[in-house]
């Protein structure tokens, strides 16, 4: 049965239609490919930026890192080698011996205003080291003969300073620790040994 002309243009409608989609569908995919390639480039030019400016901040970042990190082990050595210094110096206190102790231990008295009669106290381990030191015929006479208004007897006491001696006092006694002395010198005048060691460096 032949097709009526009415049948044929509804087919030619449809096939019209379809292919009229069809093209349309393929023109939109063009476009949206077109977009999608645009954004993408946009897109990839972007994170290129971001890494390439991450980059160069991680970079400077790292180099502030590592110049905080060397300075912050140069101070730390520094800071090192000051200590040293004086548990060398205490170290080398130590062995004071004959008139190198007498010498210290006598310094360190005339600082003090003291006058009348005082003990020399010292560890049992240590008074032969302080006796021949500051003794000549009588106990503590050649320390004695270098002041005036006052003397000292010179005298073993459990509980005097591992390093140093105490000089008893009726208002209070007087602690020379030697390891204490230091620190205190230390707290007191390591920025100006830093600066005579190592200036600006």
């Amino acid at each position: 049965m032949s097709k009526s002309k009415v049948e044929k243009y509804i087919e030619k409608v449809e096939r019209d239609f379809v292919l009229s989609y069809e093209a349309e569908t393929e023109s939109l995919l063009k476009q949206k490919e077109a977009e999608f390639a645009l954004e993408l480039s946009k897109i990839k030019t972007k994170a290129l930026e971001k890494i390439e400016k991450e980059k160069s901040e991680t970079l400077s970042t790292t180099k502030q890192a590592l110049d905080f990190e060397s300075a912050s082990k140069g101070e730390a050595l520094k800071s090192l080698m000051i200590e040293e210094i004086y548990q060398e110096g205490l170290a080398k206190i130590k062995t004071l011996k004959g008139p190198a102790l007498f010498d210290f231990v006598y310094r360190l008295i005339a600082k003090e205003k003291l006058s009348g009669h005082h003990r020399l106290l010292v560890k049992k381990a240590n008074f032969e080291k302080y006796n021949q030191a500051l003794s000549d015929k009588s106990n503590a006479d050649l320390l004695n003969q270098k002041f005036k208004d006052v003397s000292f007897t010179l005298e073993v006491y459990d509980d005097a300073v591992e390093e140093g001696f105490i000089i008893e006092d009726e208002k209070f006694d007087l602690y020379f620790d030697f390891k204490d002395l230091l620190s205190k010198h230390k707290d007191t005048h390591a920025f100006e040994i830093y600066q005579r060691l190592f200036g600006g460096k």
